[in-house]
């Protein structure tokens, strides 16, 4: 299962070589099971392809340019998905939340 952060926070830079500029960066965790790792998204040619997907749709849907995005992903352990993700970023803030999963923990 992947989490998506960071949709909501978009960052204006006060660096003056890029005033006005609009960044997004989209953080994805990962649950995986106990090592050896074994995650949903297993080839790093998945996660390439989903990294060059987001920010054509975030080009299409906002109108940022590439370089305003950046994309990440981070792999969680199953053990560790209630305490590092589900509790702080799901049920902790759902306000920021712009899709709901469909479980519950």
């Amino acid at each position: 299962m992947i989490a998506g952060k960071g949709l909501a926070r978009v960052l204006q830079n006060s660096d003056q070589t890029a005033v006005g500029k609009v960044w997004l960066h989209l953080s994805f965790r990962e649950v995986c099971k106990p090592a050896p790792f074994e995650c949903c998204v297993q080839a790093a040619e998945q996660k390439q392809q989903l990294a060059d997907a987001i920010p054509r749709d975030v080009m299409s849907i906002l109108g940022y340019g590439q370089e305003s995005v950046s994309v990440a992903f981070e792999e969680i352990e199953a053990s560790r998905w209630k305490s590092d993700v589900y509790v702080p970023d799901i049920q902790g803030r759902p306000d920021t939340l712009l899709k709901k999963p469909g479980y519950k923990m």
